[in-house]
């Protein structure tokens, strides 16, 4: 890809992100209180409950950017969570404020609407909120997908060691996500130049707070999951992970050690991003988690 077609692509993204954000006001907003920390999100649609949880540096509003939410919601009631530290909800800048409560969030958020169960799907750093939200309350969970993300068994993001401490504290002197950016880039591509690096750090961090982001990082600790919690998971789960992203690996991983493991779709010439990004590879990933979740109603 050349530095035209990246700044390009940046600039669609940014445009996106906008329209993303008008759309939101075809759903409810919404906003609750986690202890002192008051979360957004947003409904859309009606039927059984799906909830969404987008990666670092999103909000729940990258659903829509994609379609995915519009999708899911043509037939169900899809609540788009702002995890703290993102999106409007609120942004503590101390790392206490993270971890495993990132994971409970998603829970209170099912008490504050009244929902009994409901399907999860969570998407890179959501996918590690979804380990650890159906080890902490499974019953409380219809099914669960995992995408771009998986389990390391040491507590780690699935990237190589040091990439968190690099990108807290890459965050916290103003440098913003150059290590993250580095680490996930598509396999067999060529390294993005220092001009794409800055404008892709640019784009992303406009829409963030860095202090907050490097909070979150810091408290990944707190999301590791136990092997024994894999084996006696009892809620049905799908993996879905494109074959260019560097996180395969941990999901591969995930799929040798989780009990209740349906199976591991792979997305053939999807990066970590563009799988949820790229018109293609959206496409596959919404119709392998409708027919998953529309599979585990169903008893299959």
């Amino acid at each position: 890809m050349t530095g035209i077609q990246m700044t390009i692509r940046l600039l669609i993204s940014v445009g996106l992100c906008l329209v993303a954000n008008a759309l939101q006001a075809n759903g409810q907003e919404k906003y609750f209180h986690a202890g002192d920390v008051r979360l957004h999100y947003s409904v859309l649609g009606e039927g059984s409950p799906v909830v969404l949880v987008h990666g670092f540096t999103s909000s729940g509003a990258t659903w829509q950017q994609s379609g995915i939410a519009q999708t899911l919601a043509a037939r169900r009631r899809v609540l788009l969570l702002d995890a703290r530290g993102h999106g409007q909800s609120d942004k503590p800048h101390s790392s206490n404020a993270y971890g495993e409560r990132m994971a409970s969030d998603v829970i209170a958020l099912l008490d504050h609407e009244g929902v009994s169960q409901a399907h999860l799907v969570g998407y890179s750093m959501g996918g590690l909120l979804t380990l650890k939200a159906i080890t902490l309350a499974p019953q409380r969970f219809v099914s669960a997908v995992v995408g771009g993300q998986g389990w390391t068994g040491d507590g780690g993001i699935g990237l190589d060691k040091g990439v968190g401490a690099q990108l807290s504290a890459s965050l916290e002197s103003g440098q913003g996500l150059t290590p993250l950016l580095r680490a996930l880039n598509p396999v067999g591509a060529a390294p993005m130049s220092s001009v794409q690096l800055a404008a892709a750090n640019a784009a992303i961090m406009q829409r963030n707070d860095p202090l907050a982001l490097a909070a979150v990082i810091r408290s990944f600790a707190g999301l590791a999951v136990e092997h024994a919690a894999l084996q006696a998971n009892p809620v049905p789960t799908l993996a879905i992970v494109g074959d260019r992203d560097p996180l395969i690996v941990s999901a591969r991983n995930l799929a040798g050690n989780l009990a209740n493991f349906r199976r591991l779709a792979v997305v053939v010439g999807a990066g970590h991003s563009a799988l949820v990004r790229e018109p293609s590879h959206v496409t596959k990933f919404s119709t392998e988690v409708m027919d998953f979740i529309a599979a585990v109603e169903a008893g299959d």
